[in-house]
C-alpha cells in the first residue's frame, strides 16, 4: 500500500498504520510498511490514543500468551534445538549445505545467542569458545 501525499488516509489505513507502530514502536519502520512518512504515522497514532491503546494492550496480552507457552513448552523446545544442533554439528551435512543456508543459520544463532548472553554486550568475547570455533570455521569455508 502505498498513499499519494494529500490523499485521505481511510479509516482501515489507520488501522492498519496503529496496528503496525503497535508491533514495531517504530515510526519509520511503519511508515514504510504502509506508504506514508513517520511524521503521518506519528499523527495517526497520537489522533487515535484510545485506539492505539486498546491495540497495545491486546497486542501485549498475545504476546505474554506466546511467552506462556513457551514457558510450559520449554523441555520440548530445548530438545528440539538439542537435535537440530547436533544435525548441525554433522560434518557431512555441513559441507552438503549450500552457503545461503549456512549463511542464514549463523545469522538466527549469533543473534539470537548475542541477544541473550550477557558476555556480548561487554565485549568480552575475544577468548570464547563458540567465538573461536565461528573463526575457524569461517576460515575452514573460506579456503573451500
Amino acid at each position: 500500500m502505498h498513499i499519494e501525499r494529500g490523499d485521505h488516509i481511510t479509516q482501515r489505513e489507520r488501522y492498519k498504520i496503529i496496528l503496525d507502530y503497535c508491533e514495531n514502536e517504530n515510526y519509520s519502520l511503519s511508515g514504510r510498511m504502509n506508504g506514508v512518512c513517520a511524521a503521518t504515522v506519528k499523527r495517526v497514532v497520537t489522533e487515535n490514543l484510545e485506539l492505539f491503546e486498546l491495540l497495545k494492550e491486546r497486542y501485549s496480552r498475545k504476546e505474554s500468551g506466546l511467552r506462556r507457552l513457551v514457558h510450559e513448552k520449554q523441555e520440548e523446545i530445548l530438545m528440539i534445538i538439542a537435535n537440530c544442533l547436533d544435525i548441525l554439528c554433522d560434518k557431512d551435512k555441513l559441507s552438503a549445505a549450500t552457503v545461503p543456508q549456512l549463511t542464514s543459520c549463523m545469522g538466527a544463532l549469533l543473534d539470537n545467542f548475542c541477544e541473550e548472553n550477557e558476555a556480548f554486550k561487554e565485549d568480552s568475547f575475544a577468548d570464547d569458545p563458540l567465538s573461536k570455533s565461528l573463526i575457524e570455521l569461517g576460515a575452514e569455508l573460506k579456503s573451500d
